[in-house]
């Protein structure tokens, strides 16, 4: 395939999970745990014990990493590639942590001098991607294990900090949302809760949770309409005189544990650039793992090379800057046997984990897989004719290894089949689907083990050794394509989103059934 810089869309991911959410690390990698990777700093405001405050003006200073652009500039990408590959040259393969103990940041002082400003765009960088530049880091919670998300999203002309959407993981799924306004200061905190797989509702403002609005590091009010809680309803800081105890406890307990979060965080992944891990295997034609392979990853549009050989299981990882500019490239060669290559490895914004699957080696003569394996070919059509709007989406898998099914979309908690027709069956087993954008505005696709969830199985490693590739097209061709997680167990597959025409990875693989 011809080498050349082209804009793709697609966004690969695939998440390692504490919990219900399956780990695909191998192991033995390196764990080392990287924490306080600051830039600024933010003043620490309320001390212990002291309600009123103890920074009256409650500066915040700003990180000054870049000077400030103007216009509609967005960050040379080879200037970010650079600086990305030398992070990676001290922290890749290390495990980050994030500690919200003890507490750093502190509430400011109540006054009522402190204004509301405007509520942000909750929609904005979902329905306007365009204008943000975006990241994923994914960290391990140093205090209960939990692994945890961050989607962190700029402004493109200025690269001032918009949100960050944190994500932790476990037996339901926490998602907290922290908007920053043009100070860099907390302004609005939107919270919910929802089952591992998550829900599209999330953008719906009626979704049961906390809405709280900030100024000045001080909670000015908060709307809390979740099911579980003991109250619920609209309640400001200037009503807090006429709180009772428990209310109280329960506004000040939110303030706090708000402000040291959103610092906490911020503190933490500002620093962090946008990075994968590139993993597989090298194997023979009878699936013995080759060690001392020889792997190569490179990129003709960076004029990035870097070599590694691959261990007693014939696995291979390298942590490799986010390529907006084309894709990655890697090459394959064990001795006398014939080389290979896999094509069209594509890391794009939000990726963190991408699996390139498993490259088979053999002599001259006794290759039977391709040399050369393309898991995103973007010259590919879809089989049908496409309207604008519409999405053909293909699950390629070896049927003799695994009995998979796609889910059509989940739309809340709830889900709605779609027609899926089989194409080819066999080891190369192909299930086949139309989507309709124009009709259902946001869905998400999700594959699951059949054999697996029915022989009550979770543990199951079929799926991850069935070489499951989705790849969703749109009417001018190929759009996405995502590898399922190798070398773990799970039953449930949590695939990718499309969200207002926007493919958005997500690759998740679950433990649990979620019959449905």
């Amino acid at each position: 395939m011809k080498k050349k810089a082209w804009k793709c869309v697609a966004l690969l991911l695939s998440v390692t999970m504490a919990s219900a959410l399956v780990s695909c690390t191998k192991a033995g990698t390196d764990k080392t745990v990287v924490d306080g990777l600051t830039g600024g700093e933010y003043k620490e405001n309320r001390k212990d014990g002291d309600e009123t405050g103890g920074n009256p003006d409650n500066t915040v200073t700003d990180a000054e990493e870049s000077p400030e652009k103007t216009g509609n500039e967005a960050p040379d990408a080879e200037e970010v590639f650079k600086k990305t590959l030398a992070w990676l040259k001290t922290n890749g393969g290390k495990e980050l942590t994030i500690n919200f103990q003890p507490v750093k940041y502190r509430p400011g002082k109540r006054s009522a001098s402190l204004n509301e400003a405007s509520k942000p765009d909750e929609l904005l960088p979902f329905r306007s991607p365009s204008e943000f530049i975006a990241k994923r880091v994914r960290m391990t919670r140093k205090d209960n294990g939990a692994a945890m998300d961050f989607d962190v999203y700029a402004k493109r002309d200025n690269e001032k900090l918009y949100l960050i959407e944190a994500v932790e993981y476990g037996t339901v799924r926490e998602s907290t949302r922290y908007y920053f306004d043009e100070n860099g200061r907390l302004c609005y905190v939107s919270s919910w809760e929802d089952n591992p797989l998550g829900t599209l509702n999330r953008l719906d403002t009626d979704l049961p949770g906390k809405k709280c609005v900030f100024a000045g590091d001080t909670m000015l009010r908060c709307e809390i309409t979740d099911a579980e809680e003991k109250y619920n309803g609209s309640y400001s800081a200037k009503d807090y005189s006429k709180f009772d105890s428990f209310l109280k406890k329960q506004y000040d307990q939110l303030e706090k544990d708000y402000v040291n979060q959103a610092y906490c965080i911020l503190d933490a992944v500002k620093s962090v650039p946008g990075y994968a891990r590139v993993y597989g295997y090298a194997a023979d034609e009878f699936g013995g793992t080759l060690k001392g392979t020889e792997v190569e990853i490179s990129s003709v549009e960076h004029d990035y090379r870097e070599t590694m050989e691959t261990d007693d299981d014939g696995f291979f990882a390298f942590y490799v800057p986010v390529n907006t500019l084309g894709w990655y490239n890697l090459k394959f060669n064990y001795g006398d046997y014939l080389p290979s290559e896999i094509d069209d490895v594509c890391i794009r914004p939000l990726t963190v984990d991408y699996c390139a699957g498993v490259a088979y080696m053999a002599p001259p003569g006794g290759l039977k897989h391709e040399q050369y394996v393309y898991l995103m070919n973007i010259n590919e059509k879809p089989d049908e004719k496409l309207s604008e709007g519409e999405y053909e989406v293909t699950l390629t898998f070896d049927g003799t290894k695994a009995e998979l099914m796609p889910y059509g979309l989940i739309t809340g908690n709830e889900v709605k089949e779609l027609s899926v027709k089989a194409v080819l069956g066999g080891e190369k087993t192909v299930y086949s689907l139309i989507v309709d954008s124009n009709k259902i505005d946001d869905f998400k696709l999700v594959v699951r083990d059949e054999k697996g969830i029915a022989e009550d199985n979770p543990y199951s490693y079929d799926m991850s050794l069935s070489g499951a590739l989705v790849k969703i097209y749109n009417c001018d061709g190929i759009a996405a394509a995502f590898p399922v997680p190798a070398g773990a167990a799970g039953v449930t597959w949590e695939c990718a989103e499309i969200l207002a025409g926007r493919i958005v990875p997500r690759n998740n693989y679950y433990q649990e059934a979620l019959n449905w």
